[in-house]
């Protein structure tokens, strides 16, 4: 398994059971038996499949999940109940890039509170990105530039997500954020970002300096 979502309200939670290429469903206070309610049917690029996925994040009215598809370099966008999903960011056919249309491996994905904007982290591509609506897209970039963690955490509610690769802790009424990565190249230590040191970034102080110029 990699990212989990925790639906409060319904004590639900969904799990992307990555190598088993589906997102399953707990019922929290329950058996501890999963209900599988996207993917399972092996690893593919058809739309009843997913390769891989590593972050999921469930709509507040807890019908629709958006997954990040990463071996596919998609997201996919999957009402509960239903037997496929619906491509809503990077490539159907699961060809990777790093062109504004493109994903390399999306890790994770998330909406705004007011579940207007999806942002979907570009893992091997180093960029926070919303989706592929063009115009969605220009509205941000006009406002902000070059998207990147800093120009949108405001936008994201408060999250922890735990995993082999990324790990993070957002406290957004503090606006503290705690993260860690998975060993890189030339490091030493342990692999996992979850058992990795941690480092405490204030925005408070981030938001403070200057904007960068974004051209």
């Amino acid at each position: 398994p990699r990212f989990m979502h925790l639906d409060e309200d319904r004590a639900a939670l969904y799990v992307a059971d990555s190598y088993n290429n589906r997102i399953q469903k707990f019922i929290i206070g329950g058996n501890g038996t999963g209900i599988t309610v996207a993917g399972g049917n092996g690893a593919g690029t058809n739309l009843n499949q997913l390769s891989r996925p590593s972050g999921v994040w469930v709509t507040r009215n807890g019908q629709t999940l958006y997954i990040a598809d990463s071996n596919n370099n998609r997201v996919m966008r999957w009402n509960l109940g239903d037997t496929q999903g619906s491509v809503v960011a990077g490539s159907a056919t699961g060809a990777g890039g790093n062109t504004n249309t493109l994903l390399s491996y999306p890790a994770d994905v998330a909406l705004d509170p007011t579940e207007t904007y999806l942002y979907v982290s570009d893992y091997y591509n180093n960029r926070l990105c919303p989706s592929r609506q063009y115009k969605l897209y220009k509205q941000i970039l006009d406002q902000y530039g070059y998207i990147t963690p800093e120009s949108s955490i405001r936008n994201i509610t408060s999250v922890a997500k735990t995993a082999d690769l990324h790990t993070g802790l957002y406290d957004l009424t503090d606006m503290i954020m705690y993260i860690s990565n998975a060993r890189g190249t030339n490091e030493t230590g342990p692999f996992e970002a979850y058992q990795r040191q941690f480092v405490k970034i204030n925005h408070n102080i981030e938001f403070a300096r200057p904007y960068p110029s974004f051209k």
